[in-house]
Formats: structure tokens, sequence, C-alpha cells
């Protein structure tokens, strides 16, 4: 939870950053002095992701296993992806709810899903998720095409 909320322009899925501008999580809930942040690691989270390097586009996962390793997954990768561990994930979006581009983190392993028709990337956040004293909450953004 954060000490702004409506009252500052706060408002449901806003992006919520570091002080270097890397994803921490998004705007979950908002009071007028208030709001609570769904993190990134958390299950559940859902968000348009690619990568820096390749392009390639999947969908940002918080996953219950990995949240203990404080990791999230990069899920829908074709069978055949150039993903590779190290490289930069970046947020992507293509309605304009979300600003495109911020990082998420790097690649840290790739695998095939259980179901064995896509892989997946484990990602390590960018932004320090245990130390919590400062973000900043991104109200709005231009979209450059």
């Amino acid at each position: 939870t954060i000490n702004k909320g409506a009252d500052h322009d706060v408002a449901i899925d806003d992006c919520v950053v570091d002080s270097t501008g890397a994803l921490m999580g998004t705007v979950t809930e908002v009071g007028s002095n208030w709001a609570t942040v769904f993190l990134i690691t958390d299950a559940g989270f859902e968000l348009g992701g690619q990568t820096a390097q390749t392009g390639e586009r999947g969908i940002l996962e918080g996953d219950f296993s990995l949240m203990t390793r404080g990791a999230l997954k990069l899920t829908y990768l074709p069978l055949d992806t150039e993903v590779t561990p190290g490289d930069e994930v970046l947020t992507f979006a293509t309605e304009g709810i979300f600003p495109s581009g911020l990082l998420v983190g790097t690649v840290s392993s790739v695998a095939i899903d259980p179901g064995g028709m896509h892989q997946y990337a484990v990602i390590t956040p960018a932004a320090d998720l245990t130390t919590l004293n400062q973000v900043f909450v991104v109200t709005d953004f231009t979209i450059e095409e």
C-alpha cells in the first residue's frame, strides 16, 4: 500500500516504477489518499512483455512457484524462440493502457511449458522488490509512433 491515491491522480492500472524506471507493479485499488500495488512477482499479475534484443512477445505473469525466488515468467513464447539468458525484458502495450518500453528485468532461464506447446522465460526483476522505500506512479504518458 502506498500513501498516494485518487487525490493525487493515481488510478487503477497505473504502473509503479522504482527510481531507475524499472517496473515494480500496477495499481489495483485506489482510495482518496492510498493505493494498493500488485507486484510483478505476485501470482495473478499479467501484462504484455517483449525482449529488447529480439522483440519476441509474450505475457509477463506472476507465478506462485516463482514468487519465493522473487521471479516471474514471460509466457507463450514460440518453441523456436531466440530468447536467451541475459536478454532484457520490457513492457509491451498495444492499446495505450500501459506504457511500452519499461524495463521489467532480465531472462535467467528458458524452458518448455508443461503442455509442450510454448516456451517460457523466467525473469529476474530489475527493481529490488524487497526494499520498497520509494516508488513512482506513472499517471500519464505519451505514445510515440
